[in-house]
């Protein structure tokens, strides 16, 4: 009998001890913030966007995003559901307009079992651009345009680890079927709505951009990209899934 309490006890003190370690390695993280400062009529302001690689654990569950400026009030942005990751993952983001000012920038989330996660925050640079986290170093930023002539507009952006460097995207008009891959350009300065960014920005990122020709009678666009530097290539394919964007 007193055999069975220890190891019922035991068991007990591992599983609370252990309970926290798993909680945290299944934490929503953060993969990339931007932020681009615009003014108007005299105001300053930032568009702000943050994707998320968050833990499928259950199918319903909400994801938020904190923007706290020093002690004032902190702004809750609703995340939306983008698509699926790898290691059961799933990717989320959030648009935000917030004043001026850096922000701590926080996730939350709550799953079916009702168990809140968060991660440390992170520091939001009021015109900032684009910035990667978790040791990534490339990585599509918004969804491409798609011009009335036929041209796709492709943005990315990778950590600046040597001047010289090739960014390509790859991409597909018919699942695949065929492939082609056009080669993008550095931009002194990243232009996105109204406002821009001198690039690289203060945290070692460029962004690299092109617009290849894809045609009137597209109706989905697939796509990934390849960056090559220092004698290593590193590949954002959506965790596996590739990009897959639909233009009509």
């Amino acid at each position: 009998m007193t055999g069975t309490h220890w190891l019922r006890n035991t068991l007990m003190f591992l599983g609370f001890s252990l309970s926290p370690l798993a909680r945290a390695a299944a934490d929503a993280s953060i993969l990339e913030m931007s932020s681009i400062s615009t003014q108007a009529y005299g105001q300053t302001s930032q568009t702000v966007h943050v994707k998320v690689l968050v833990p499928n654990n259950y199918y319903e569950k909400n994801v938020t995003v904190l923007f706290q400026k020093g002690s004032d009030r902190p702004n809750r942005i609703v995340a939306r559901y983008v698509g699926p990751a790898d290691a059961g993952n799933e990717i989320w983001e959030a648009y935000a307009n917030l004043g001026p000012g850096n922000f701590r920038t926080q996730v939350e989330y709550a799953d079916a079992d009702d168990s809140a996660s968060d991660r440390g925050s992170l520091l939001l640079r009021q015109g900032s651009g684009p910035v990667l986290y978790g040791e990534r170093s490339v990585m599509a930023v918004y969804n491409p345009q798609v011009m009335s002539r036929g041209s796709a507009h492709f943005h990315v952006v990778v950590k600046n680890f040597a001047y010289s460097k090739r960014v390509r995207v790859h991409y597909s008009r018919d699942g695949w079927k065929s492939s082609e891959a056009a080669d993008l350009s550095f931009q002194r300065v990243f232009t996105y709505g109204r406002g821009s960014v001198v690039m690289p920005n203060d945290e070692g990122f460029e962004v690299w951009s092109s617009a290849p020709e894809i045609g009137d009678d597209v109706d989905e666009l697939s796509y990934y990209f390849t960056y090559e530097v220092a004698g290593q290539t590193y590949t954002d394919n959506n965790f596996g899934h590739n990009y897959t964007v639909q233009l009509r």
